[in-house]
């Protein structure tokens, strides 16, 4: 699964903020981007790392380029005619309804997965980001712009190796929302940015995979929440809205790679409007509007919903993390950024108590979905050992190894 970042990227990375800060200097004279006041200023040391105050300018997340189809699904198109699934565990592909869309306004499709009913995987993919004219251009790699073959989850590795005896999750359902529309799985509006129109339509796009899961598993008693990169921003919200439609079930929400992003108003506002964030956000969170940012997704999500089992997962030098946030104006001055991945915690901690954490000492960019999600071990501890034991409902200890 591309969008799951299964590559190191560092190289790319480099490159990357020294081709976009010419762009950046360029585009700083166009008008009618939300928030081009809120851009970096290009810095002339390319080789910015997460463990410097240092800011580029901008990274490119996603390692390889994802082929676009041309349009979207016919309505006979294959995908959206595959027999009902008897429980054997194997994936089926479905189309969403009309309102369902890509970035680039094609249909958007999900997968699902019939094992034991009782206990379902929800799983938010990743793929990037976009909210102004430079990010949202389609000529570059910032963020995902449709679903293709590449996010079948058959392909994916980690929670997704179903094969693999050591998986916790091998005999679970699973509900996979790929990421197509630039705006973290909570957007719901059509935004133009100069030429480029977006139709930001994450928040669409999830509410139809919550929907399918309660009409497939609607006795669901244990559920898995987790999301890598821009799903494990929206993996909060998931978790809370699945605590709705199934009271009384056990519900883990764990996010993974998304740790770093700060609550800093005058970059995190313009964004979530330029999205329609609001537009189809939940009451209790629309009332806290004034306040939106990545880390209220955790505190609104756990205020409304105390039962629910939060955690984290983060690489302390993640690249990826730290070049978006570097270009959307979030990273806090004289910080590290390990030391803004905690404060991120610290602040989140103060507002609804401890959060299960591991800190990993890497600059690579998310876990449970790859291979190393079997092989990343600290202090005695494999990671999914930790992560099976939270989906049991047991505690875990916080891990930091970068000491």
């Amino acid at each position: 699964m591309d969008v799951h970042m299964q590559t190191t990227i560092s190289g790319q990375i480099r490159a990357w903020i020294a081709v976009v800060s010419v762009l950046v200097v360029l585009a700083s004279s166009c008008a009618g981007t939300p928030r081009q006041d809120a851009a970096p200023a290009p810095v002339t040391d390319s080789t910015a790392n997460p463990t410097s105050t240092a800011v580029p300018t901008a990274v490119i997340p996603q390692p390889t380029v994802i082929p676009q189809p041309t349009g979207p699904p016919a309505a006979g198109d294959a995908a959206s005619e595959v027999e009902p699934m008897a429980g054997d565990g194997t994936w089926q592909a479905l189309i969403g309804d009309e309102d369902c869309l890509c970035a680039d306004g094609s249909r958007w499709k999900f997968w699902v997965r019939e094992a034991d009913p009782q206990r379902v995987v929800f799983f938010l993919d990743g793929g990037g980001a976009c909210w102004n004219e430079l990010t949202c251009a389609p000529a570059n790699e910032f963020y995902t712009r449709a679903v293709t073959e590449s996010d079948d989850p058959a392909n994916g590795g980690g929670i997704f190796d179903l094969e693999n005896p050591e998986n916790p999750f091998a005999d679970w359902s699973f509900v996979t929302v790929p990421y197509c529309s630039g705006d973290t799985h909570l957007g719901d509006t059509q935004t133009t940015y100069g030429e480029h129109t977006i139709e930001h339509r994450g928040a669409v796009n999830g509410r139809r995979a919550v929907a399918e899961m309660v009409e497939r598993f609607p006795s669901a008693s244990e559920i898995f929440v987790t999301g890598a990169s821009a799903g494990g921003v929206a993996t909060p919200l998931y978790a809370a809205l699945l605590a709705e439609a199934y009271p009384g079930a056990s519900i883990v929400a764990v996010a993974d790679g998304s740790g770093g992003y700060p609550d800093v108003p005058e970059a995190n506002a313009p964004i979530a409007e330029s999205w329609g964030v609001l537009n189809s956000a939940p009451s209790w969170l629309a009332d806290a509007s004034d306040e939106f940012s990545i880390p209220r997704l955790f505190i609104e999500s756990s205020l409304e919903y105390e039962s629910i089992t939060f955690a984290r997962f983060d690489d302390a030098r993640d690249e990826v993390q730290f070049g978006f946030s570097a270009v959307s104006g979030q990273l806090l001055a004289g910080l590290t950024f390990p030391e803004q991945i905690r404060e991120v915690e610290s602040g989140i901690e103060d507002a609804i108590g401890p959060v299960a954490s591991w800190l990993h000492d890497s600059a690579e960019h998310t876990a449970l979905a790859r291979s190393r999600f079997y092989s990343l071990e600290a202090d005695g501890v494999r990671l999914v050992d930790w992560v099976g034991a939270l989906a049991a409902g047991e505690s875990v200890d916080d891990i930091d190894d970068t000491n």
